[in-house]
Order: structure tokens, then sequence, then C-alpha cells
């Protein structure tokens, strides 16, 4: 699964990579550190698979998950975020995403996301 990484957090972002590096059939074609540079990669990569944060300067999370899910529908979209509260989850449901996980719980809660991706239990 091809993966385009999306936070404007230069050390997170490098954290939440080398993570995923480590987990099965993961292949990491591209970095972006907002929502702008996420849509533009998001079409000249065509990654399966975008992890985006929700807050990010300028274009933000939400607007470019609008964005791909607009004019990529294919595209699986994962929300990483530090915001817990439910109404980004309801926000991420609106949008379609493909799934959401806390930062907080990161690394117990993506592969659990990945295997629901590849499994197609998700986005359908």
């Amino acid at each position: 699964m091809t993966v385009l990484v999306v936070d404007d957090n230069d050390s997170y972002r490098a954290d939440l990579i080398d993570f995923l590096q480590k987990q099965d059939d993961i292949q990491i074609i591209g970095q972006a550190r907002d929502g702008l540079e996420a849509m533009s990669l998001t079409h000249t990569l065509n990654p399966d698979l975008v992890m985006i944060d929700i807050s990010m300067p300028g274009v933000g999370g939400l607007e470019a998950t609008r964005h791909i899910k607009e004019y990529r529908p294919d595209t699986k979209v994962v929300f990483v975020t530090i915001h817990e509260e439910r109404t980004y989850q309801i926000l991420a449901d609106i949008l379609q995403a493909d799934g959401f996980v806390c930062k907080s719980s990161a690394k117990r809660d993506i592969p659990k996301v990945l295997r629901k991706i590849r499994s197609g239990l998700v986005g359908k």
C-alpha cells in the first residue's frame, strides 16, 4: 500500500514515517507539511492512503480531505490528530474519511486501521 504522510510537525511526521515503514506492505511515497501540498501530491503520486493531520497552517486536513475525496474517491484517508473530541470524529465521518487515530494512541491504533483498510472493511 502506498502512503502519503501529511503533518506540519516535522518531528512527528518523521516519527510517523519511521513507524509506518516498519509495518507490512507499506511504501511511503511522499510527505507534505500542509493540506495544499497534500492535495497536489495526491494528484501527482496517486497514493492508496493519505495519513493526514487535521490542524495545520493554511489549508488544513479537513479541507484537504474534502478535496481528495471529491477528486480521488478511491484514495483512503486516515486522520492522525491530537483532537480527541467526538466533534472531529463526526467531521471525519461526514468527509468520508476511512479512519481516525489520535496521536496519543497512534502506535496502538494505526496497525488496526491498516488491517481494516487492507481487508476492505472501510471505504465501501
